[in-house]
């Protein structure tokens, strides 16, 4: 009777033992990979926004008699979740971005603008080419182009301007949004021709130009270069990291026509001309790894031995500066004039705070450490006059680049399925139709798409599960890579050729189960060649200049599984044994149930 009593009482630990293996044999299991994009990337944000030309007159803050702008543009991203929230300001304490909260990136863009007794939050009053800018999501581009004559005396003229707005993101729902490769982020460009500003004169000139103007780019003592134009523009760059790793880049490009200040009434001869040759760049770079903050200024490429500034006075001998003349931390005063002082030579500076002073001779804010910021302005020269109550910027740039660390993630997205996600041995169903997706989710052509497909036992999971690869379509590389029979592991490759972007590319394979079970892990990879990408001449630079085209990108599904069920008996001998010990307590439990009920059934 004792016997019998101990045999029931464990006949309810049987059971729970019984429940317990079924549970975890039948576990349901992902089937499909869940797009996880669009999500926020706190940390990634900068902007970029400089004039070709910009002059203030007579200022008494926070109004300014005349507030003048040629070529003036900006652009910003902040992939956070607040977005573009608040105003941004440059060091002129004059607004380039517009509060656009829940917006990834913004661009602005405008040919020539001239304010007459302005504050920082008033728009300037006229603008030659209409004002222009754009904001992502969704992605959007504006485009004003015009020929003139434009004037508008006694303020300004300009021949012809122009100004673009470009501000992207990512529409996949497979990456974040500010995983845009292959163009800019956001940009904004403009320029002007043969542009006049502030008459200083009586009368006007002859086809609306402007008599005597304050500041004139119209190409005077015979040159042919009339015309300034700026982008700024942001764009990830790689990070050194890895193909899918990236940083942000915020940059400034210009090309400054010759400038001539304060020209005569009587005699039409300007104080001074200033031409600068070449283009120049403000960059600032940040990949949120060690070593990877930068700041670049220069004219690109130009030997340092090349001339590349010339300052005419309206008497006496020109002054001709090389590259390395004009690379100093302090730069060169020079006296054009009396009344006149001209700066020129700097190099880049620490970025001042909206109506501040700038620090002149400072030093740019690089992150060396972790990579995490760089940030900078410059002004290619400054002509200033106290007594005329004139400050002109020429070439001025500010940039702000900042990564979070480790930079941000861009890979190639994959996704698969599995249907069923559960199978059967012996039983049906005993098969799963595997599904793999190479998406291109960007603005480049995938060139030389190769597809890896891993299957193998999850790791840290019970079973020994095998199963047999009956199809594959399209055929593997090679050919005759599929294992056949019954195997535990096998690794598949597929060369899928040019994806174009914005297509995909599928291949299937069926899984069938075999004699053990367990959990099969299956997990694609894919890795490509950027090619043919969609920046143009604009943002060509950030697509060829900075090894983004040719650049070989991955991607890494998320793991599918595939659960094989253990089947009740069979040839595996720790399957039968663990049914064998269930039944056996089963019945253990029941004899314990009936004598609890028997004793409890005695008066």
């Amino acid at each position: 009777m004792r016997m019998k009593a101990r045999w029931r009482f464990a006949v309810p630990v049987g059971a729970a033992l019984l429940v317990a293996a079924s549970v975890l044999n039948f576990a349901p299991l992902a089937g499909a990979q869940t797009a996880t994009g669009g999500a926020a990337v706190e940390g990634l944000k900068g902007f970029s926004t400089g004039q070709d030309l910009h002059a203030t007159v007579l200022e008494a803050a926070p109004t300014r008699v005349v507030n003048a702008d040629e070529a003036w543009t900006g652009a910003s991203v902040d992939a956070g979740q607040a977005g573009l929230a608040g105003t941004k300001l440059d060091e002129e304490n004059r607004i380039f971005q517009p509060s656009k909260p829940g917006k990834l990136s913004y661009a602005r863009a405008s040919g020539v603008e001239v304010g007459l007794g302005t504050t920082p939050t008033d728009p300037n009053q006229v603008v030659l080419a209409a004002f222009t800018d754009a904001a992502a999501p969704p992605p959007s581009s504006k485009d004003t182009d015009l020929l003139g004559p434009l004037s508008v005396p006694p303020l300004a003229y300009a021949s012809a301007t122009r100004g673009i707005a470009v501000a992207n993101g990512n529409e996949s729902g497979l990456e974040p949004d500010v995983c845009v490769i292959g163009d800019d982020l956001s940009r904004g460009k403009g320029y002007a021709a043969d542009a006049q500003l502030v008459d200083t004169g009586t009368g006007g000139g002859p086809g609306g130009q402007l008599n005597t103007p304050l500041i004139g780019t119209d190409a005077p003592n015979g040159s042919s270069r009339a015309v300034a134009q700026t982008i700024s523009h942001e764009f990830l760059v790689p990070s050194g990291q890895g193909g899918d790793n990236f940083g942000l880049a915020s940059e400034v490009r210009e090309t400054i026509a010759p400038v001539s200040v304060l020209a005569n009434e009587k005699t039409g001869v300007e104080t001074l001309t200033i031409e600068v040759l070449g283009e120049w760049v403000l960059r600032a770079v940040a990949t949120g790894h060690e070593g990877g903050a930068s700041v670049f200024y220069g004219p690109g490429t130009v030997n340092p031995e090349t001339p590349v500034l010339r300052i005419l006075p309206s008497s006496g001998n020109p002054t001709v500066l090389k590259l390395q003349d004009l690379l100093g931390n302090t730069g060169l005063d020079i006296p054009a004039d009396p009344l006149i002082h001209v700066t020129l030579g700097e190099a880049p500076r620490a970025l001042a705070k909206p109506g501040a002073a700038p620090a002149y001779g400072s030093s740019p804010s690089v992150d060396k450490a972790n990579g995490m910021f760089a940030s900078a302005a410059v002004d290619v020269l400054r002509v200033q006059s106290q007594a005329l109550g004139i400050d002109i910027r020429l070439g001025h740039m500010e940039v702000s680049a900042n990564s979070p660390k480790g930079g941000v993630d861009c890979p190639i997205p994959v996704t698969k399925t599995a249907d069923p996600s559960e199978i059967k041995i012996g039983e049906t169903p005993d098969t799963s139709h595997v599904t793999i997706t190479v998406h291109n989710a960007f603005l480049c052509d995938l060139k030389d798409t190769v597809l890896t497909d891993t299957i193998n036992k999850k790791p840290e999971t019970g079973g020994d599960p095998n199963f047999e690869i009956t199809s594959a379509d399209p055929s593997t590389t090679p050919a005759d890579a599929v294992p056949t029979g019954v195997v535990q592991q096998a690794t598949l490759k597929w060369d899928l050729g040019t994806i174009p972007r914005g297509q995909t590319k599928s291949v299937t394979l069926d899984l069938k189960s075999a004699t053990s079970g367990g959990i099969i892990e299956d997990i694609g990879h894919a890795d490509a060649t950027l090619t043919n990408c969609q920046g143009g001449a604009d943002s060509g630079v950030a697509v060829n200049g900075l090894a983004i085209n040719n650049l070989r990108l991955a991607g890494l599904s998320v793991p599918v599984d595939v659960n094989v069920e253990i089947p009740r008996t069979g040839p595996n001998s720790r399957n039968t044994l663990a049914t064998g010990a269930g039944l056996l307590g089963l019945a253990l439990a029941g004899g314990f149930l009936m004598r609890r009920r028997r004793g409890t059934a005695t008066p």
